[in-house]
């Protein structure tokens, strides 16, 4: 994975001159060209995109999109249909991944620089490359705090797409990608929720 400046910098500087949604749009197009020139970037166009790698299962530590239909939606304060994980193991009837789309843009950042210092496992292989994660390890503290509104059990049964591996190269633009997909409440409500989760 090719590094530049730190996510959490990148993302100050948007704050700063206030263009959060300029950079979301600009990682958009770029996405859109890495793709396949998409004309409509919703997330079933991504996921049908023949640019797209579809795996067969989600790996530990690697980030992976795909629609997603809670099993127990109906209970559910709000949920996210179209999930950007980062994946950390099994689990009873799926997987435990970190949903990135559950942070605003600046705690999304503070989160994927700790982990990235902290976790990541670099390779010459794109494809190897990968973050080593587990509950105990994302418990030490710090901006890992962040984690805990992401973490989340996924079941298997209840992936409705392609599971989407999103390449290395490719993590931190697809953080700014706005293809959250939440339903009950807005991403802004969601964002002010998570908040307060991480921080109790």
């Amino acid at each position: 994975m090719a590094r530049f400046e730190s996510f959490e910098k990148i993302v100050n500087k948007a704050e700063a001159k206030g263009i959060y949604e300029k950079n979301a749009k600009a990682s958009l197009n770029w996405f859109r060209r890495e793709v396949g020139r998409m004309t409509g970037a919703t997330e079933m166009k991504m996921i049908k995109s023949p640019a797209l790698k579809p795996v067969a299962r989600a790996l530990k530590g690697r980030m992976y999109m795909y629609g997603y239909d809670p099993k127990h939606k109906d209970t559910l304060p709000y949920y996210d249909t179209f999930p950007l994980i980062i994946m950390v193991g099994a689990a009873k009837g799926g997987f435990y991944g970190l949903n990135m789309h559950y942070l605003d843009l600046k705690r999304r950042a503070l989160l994927f620089d700790a982990l990235s210092t902290k976790f990541l496992k670099p390779n010459a292989n794109d494809e190897l490359e990968r973050f080593m994660l587990s509950f105990e390890k994302l418990s030490a503290g710090g901006n890992l705090k962040f984690f805990q509104p992401c973490w989340k059990h996924y079941l298997s049964k209840q992936v409705k797409t392609r599971i989407i591996q999103v390449p290395s190269d490719y993590w931190e633009p697809a953080l700014f990608l706005p293809t959250d997909s939440f339903q009950k409440k807005g991403r802004r409500s969601v964002w002010r929720e998570s908040k307060k989760i991480a921080t109790r």
